[in-house]
């Protein structure tokens, strides 16, 4: 399995290479990196995309919806409950809709047909988040676990500290080998607690430098404590606007390999 998380700024955009060739992106990033996103995938010969996933209606997540949408075949979009009606949720559906593409909300059952070999989950949200009426649409934003043999991806979305209590004590397998933070609320973000729980070897900080900052910066959004965190339970960390595009590799089991546009 290839795991690439492309370098698109404060935004997400993560592809998934399975080890029975499907290819599956999760976001398109935004709309000022969408050239990029289509061009990294047609490079590394993927015309069809046989899932697009989107975890979250934030602009950084779907931006660059209608490019991607343009330029590589898409078999289905799947896409989280509108639990918030939205401008830029219709939008979405909208533009899905008029290229007449198969889209699906995400549920278990739609998760578990992506892929034979990988294993894909929706860990959040849970039903009484999506039937809640008024919910904060980041607090319904998807997360997906993807297993390979032992190699364990979580994709974190847009998770509100609020709710990462419910999400611990929905008692959920949430450990993991590698995690993509999300650094939305991120001076709170991955507490702890959650961290003690997914246990991750490797860590995934997509950012722009003026927004998290260096980990020795003193500005005025940077958060030093996620590094402290992380740092902490022993993980090796990854940021995209320090290295570029990262691409980690593994055979499931004890091959992992990760490489980098640029150097640590």
């Amino acid at each position: 399995m290839r795991i690439h998380f492309l370098n698109v700024g404060q935004g997400d955009c993560v592809l998934i290479q399975t080890s029975d060739h499907r290819n599956v992106l999760v976001d398109t990033g935004g709309e000022e990196t969408a050239k990029y996103v289509v061009d990294y995938i047609q490079a590394s010969g993927i015309h069809v995309l046989d899932a697009l996933i989107i975890t979250d209606v934030n602009a950084d997540h779907i931006g660059g919806l209608t490019s991607v949408l343009s330029g590589l075949g898409v078999s289905q979009v799947i896409i989280p409950d509108n639990t918030q009606p939205s401008p830029e949720y219709d939008q979405m559906v909208s533009d899905i809709v008029s290229r007449k593409l198969e889209h699906k909300i995400a549920s278990e059952s739609v998760m578990h047909s992506i892929s034979d070999e990988v294993a894909f989950d929706l860990i959040w949200p849970p039903a009484i988040v999506k039937n809640r009426k008024g919910n904060d649409k980041s607090n319904a934003s998807l997360i997906l676990r993807a297993g390979f043999h032992d190699f364990i991806v979580l994709l974190i979305g847009n998770l509100k500290p609020e709710s990462e209590g419910r999400l611990l004590a929905s008692r959920q397998d949430l450990q993991s080998t590698l995690v993509k933070i999300s650094i939305q609320n991120s001076r709170e973000s991955i507490s702890n607690e959650l961290l003690q729980v997914i246990q991750p070897e490797y860590a995934i900080i997509p950012s722009e430098n003026d927004y998290l900052g260096t980990e020795n910066s003193k500005a005025k959004k940077t958060d030093n404590s996620i590094y402290n965190r992380l740092r902490a339970i022993g993980a090796q960390i990854y940021r995209t606007d320090d290295q570029g595009t990262v691409v980690v590799s593994t055979d499931g089991w004890v091959d992992v390999g990760v490489t980098a546009e640029r150097g640590r």
